[in-house]
């Protein structure tokens, strides 16, 4: 299983977007789920808080949504390995894609089940990828390959 976290360009040109509504500088409360480093905020970093869509292919499933990361990529830690423990404490929507860019299968994993559900879903025919979303808010959290 490998986990995609954004690409350093992307999260390079998501920083340095100017600010507006869709951009916008806040103060963590601790806990907020970082895309940047896949773990969860402490309290008083500094983050920016901007909508992302994720690569697809030209298909009626590509969305946009909320997105943490840290303000500075100086504050990044490196990536966990494995599936990211920030994940094991959260509700997931799990969506399963084809190459066409296409939603196959689709999971709500509860807290402890997305890394074994994950595994199920790409092991489905015709599975490309398994992106893991925020149920509720709809953030996308990262993206899992076989």
């Amino acid at each position: 299983m490998q986990i995609e976290a954004l690409a350093r360009d992307v999260l390079t040109e998501l920083r340095d977007r100017a600010p507006s509504e869709a951009h916008v500088p806040v103060t963590a409360d601790g806990g907020e789920p970082l895309r940047c480093c896949l773990r969860n905020a402490e309290p008083r970093e500094q983050l920016l808080l901007t909508s992302y869509s994720p690569p697809l292919p030209d298909s009626p499933y590509r969305e946009h949504g909320p997105i943490f990361l840290h303000a500075d990529a100086t504050d990044c830690t490196p990536l966990p390995a494995g599936f990211p423990p920030m994940s094991s404490a959260r509700r997931q929507a799990l969506r399963a894609y084809d190459e066409r860019g296409w939603i196959r299968e689709t999971e709500l994993a509860e807290p402890g089940e997305s890394a074994a559900l994950t595994t199920k879903l790409l092991a489905e025919p015709g599975v490309s990828f398994v992106e893991v979303r925020s149920p509720g808010h709809g953030c996308y959290m990262f993206r899992v390959r076989r």
